[in-house]
């Protein structure tokens, strides 16, 4: 399908802005690629992490979960390092 956008190209384009690190702003790729250097190649884009179609409920709520919870960390740790 032409003009289809990719996890690759979508990572790349919120990466690409500075103030998009992994722990701000984390992306989660939803993928029918069940191919292990596609997914690698997200990774290594900066996506936090992926989920393969056919979604399971449990374990997408899960990762999402913890991608939140890495997030609130890292906005308590930009909290307790700010200038007084």
């Amino acid at each position: 399908m032409p003009g289809k956008l990719t996890g690759a190209d979508i990572t790349r384009a919120i990466r690409a802005d500075l103030h998009y690190s992994p722990q701000a702003l984390p992306v989660l790729v939803i993928t029918g690629q069940n191919n292990t250097q596609a997914l690698s190649e997200v990774l290594a884009l900066g996506s936090n992490d992926w989920v393969t179609k056919p979604i399971v409920a449990e374990s997408f709520m899960a990762r999402v979960r913890n991608l939140l919870l890495i997030r609130q960390q890292y906005q308590a740790l930009q909290r307790l390092q700010a200038p007084a």
